[in-house]
């Protein structure tokens, strides 16, 4: 089934400013209050035990998934949370948008040393690191965001050079997911106001 695009520019804009508040990274929540019937509360809140909602959207070629978190408090009020996307490069061929960090990151070994080694790009799922010596086909280290020292796996996927490749990024945790994906994001919203 073709996915079409329920939301208007001006909607996604509003999207986007919903998570721009400058709350703590990996702590942004969007709520909706939900209304209705008690029986439509009830049908939703079985479709969220059972199913993962989404809010999905397109902007240019970067397609946008934004998860929905279901919650009733005791006065039985329902809410929508709505957490931060995920980004997909749809243009030429799907994959996890990367931003090209205008600075790169420092990466750090694990006793927060620098390592002499640079992320250039990053997606909640890869990575584009130069290293100053032969690309090792897998590594660890800590990515510094603000507010956030993360700790990474990374595997190999190809090399852009001798010294620099491309690499799948695991995180230990997935609340340290949700602050890298959440960093992509804002690089994403800050590549977009750029002229």
């Amino acid at each position: 089934m073709a996915h079409r695009n329920l939301l208007n520019d001006e909607e996604i804009a509003f999207l986007h400013s919903l998570l721009s508040e400058p709350d703590p990274p990996g702590q942004r929540d969007a709520s909706f209050n939900v209304q209705g019937s008690a029986k439509g509360i009830a049908f939703l809140k079985h479709l969220a035990e059972h199913n993962d909602l989404t809010l999905e959207a397109t902007s240019g070629n970067v397609h946008m998934r934004f998860a929905l978190r279901f919650q009733q408090d005791e006065l039985g009020h329902a809410y929508l949370h709505l957490q931060t996307p995920r980004l997909t490069d749809v243009d030429p061929n799907p994959r996890a948008w990367r931003a090209k960090l205008p600075i790169p990151l420092d990466l750090l070994d694990g006793q927060h040393n620098p390592l002499n080694w640079q992320m250039h790009e990053l997606s909640a799922s890869g990575a584009v690191i130069a290293f100053g010596v032969p690309a090792p086909k897998y590594c660890e280290f800590l990515l510094p965001l603000p507010g956030a020292m993360l700790s990474i796996r990374a595997k190999r996927v190809r090399y852009i050079d001798l010294t620099s490749a491309a690499y799948r990024i695991f995180t230990a945790t997935p609340r340290d997911l949700d602050r890298l994906r959440t960093f992509v994001y804002f690089q994403h919203q800050r590549q977009q106001k750029l002229p």
